[in-house]
C-alpha cells in the first residue's frame, strides 16, 4: 500500500507538472508579483533573453530557485518560451532536491522533465568525499510518455587527483549493461576559478580558456544547478556555450574561449551589479565563435530573494 500511495503521489505531481508545462502562460494574466528583492545574495529567478525581438517575444527562458529555511536549494524549474510570448512546452523540467539533517549538499534529486511529446522522470543518488566533492551519482530513469516497460540506469564514478579528474560513466538497460565511457579532465585554477581546462568529453578535445570578474557568483552556490555538478563546462542544459548560469565559480566568467575544432567559441560577458556585488544582468557578445550553434541569448537578468 505505501508503494502504491507513493506511486500515486508521484503521478499526481507530475501530471500537475507537466500541465503547467502545456499551459500558454500571458504576462498579463498572472496577478501582481511580489517586487524582486535586488540587493540580496539568494538568486531566485534568471530571465533569458533575445533583445532583437520585443517584449514578450524577447524571452527564450525562465528559470526559478525555490529555498528552505536553511537557504539550501530544493527546487529547480526551467521552462522555454523561445520568443513565441508564453511557456511553449518545447522544453521544462523541474527537478526536487533532498538533504539529510542539516548537511548542505543534497543526497539525492528527482526531476520531471518533458521535451516536445516526451515525457520522463529521473531520480538520481549522489556520494560525496570529504562532504564536498561529488565521487559518485547513479540515475535511474522511467519513460512516462511513450509509455514504456524500460528502465535506464546511468552511473558515473569521479577519480580526483589534484588538478585532474577521471569520469567514468556506465549505462544499463533493464539491468543489463549496454556500454561505458571514460573521460579526463585537466584543470588550471587560479583564485578559486578554472581559468584552463583541457578535457576529451564526449569524442571531442576541449581547451577552453577563461577570464572572470572579481565579484560574487550566485550560481557557486551548492545547488543552484539543475545538477550536482563535479565538471566545470560539461554537465549543463541546451547547447550553447554562451549561456554564463551554468558556470559555477567563484566569480562571474567574462571571456571565455574554446581552441577545439571543428568548431571554436569566443564569447565576452558584461555584466551590471546589486549594492551586494552580485550579477542583476549581463550582456553577452559573440566574437566570432565558429561553431554551429545560433547565439538565441544576448541578454540574462538575475533577480534575488531573502
Amino acid at each position: 500500500k505505501f508503494e502504491m500511495k507513493k506511486f500515486i503521489t508521484l503521478f499526481i505531481t507530475l501530471t500537475l507538472f507537466l500541465i503547467s508545462c502545456q499551459k500558454e502562460i500571458s504576462e498579463n494574466d498572472e496577478p501582481t508579483p511580489t517586487p524582486p528583492i535586488n540587493d540580496s545574495i539568494y538568486i531566485s529567478k534568471v530571465i533569458a533573453l533575445d533583445t532583437s525581438k520585443v517584449a514578450p517575444f524577447d524571452t527564450v527562458y525562465i528559470a526559478k530557485y525555490g529555498y528552505d529555511n536553511l537557504k539550501r536549494v530544493i527546487s529547480y524549474s526551467y521552462l522555454t518560451y523561445n520568443n513565441t510570448g508564453a511557456a511553449d512546452s518545447v522544453y521544462c523540467l523541474l527537478a526536487t532536491k533532498m538533504f539529510n539533517g542539516n548537511d548542505t549538499i543534497p543526497y539525492k534529486q528527482i526531476a520531471w522533465f518533458k521535451e516536445t511529446s516526451n515525457k520522463w522522470v529521473d531520480t538520481s543518488y549522489y556520494q560525496y568525499i570529504n562532504g564536498i566533492s561529488l565521487i559518485y551519482d547513479s540515475t535511474i530513469e522511467r519513460t512516462i510518455e511513450p509509455q514504456s516497460a524500460d528502465l535506464f540506469t546511468f552511473t558515473e564514478k569521479y577519480s580526483h587527483i589534484n588538478n585532474s579528474l577521471s569520469r567514468n560513466i556506465s549505462n544499463y538497460q533493464n539491468n543489463i549493461f549496454t556500454g561505458s565511457d571514460v573521460f579526463t579532465y585537466n584543470f588550471i585554477t587560479q583564485n578559486n576559478n578554472v581559468i584552463n581546462q583541457q578535457d576529451n568529453a564526449w569524442g571531442a578535445t576541449n581547451s577552453f580558456i577563461c577570464t572572470y570578474d572579481t565579484k560574487s557568483n550566485p550560481f557557486s552556490r551548492i545547488g543552484t544547478s539543475s545538477y550536482s555538478s563535479a565538471i566545470f563546462f560539461d554537465m549543463k542544459i541546451g547547447d550553447t556555450d554562451a549561456d554564463p548560469t551554468f558556470y559555477e565559480q567563484k566569480n562571474n566568467v567574462t571571456e571565455i574561449t574554446n581552441t577545439s575544432l571543428p568548431s571554436s567559441i569566443h564569447y565576452k560577458f558584461d555584466y551590471k551589479y546589486n549594492s551586494k556585488n552580485y550579477p542583476t544582468e549581463v550582456a553577452i557578445q559573440d566574437m566570432g565563435s565558429s561553431n554551429n550553434f545560433n547565439l538565441l541569448i544576448n541578454k540574462i537578468k538575475f533577480e534575488y530573494t531573502n
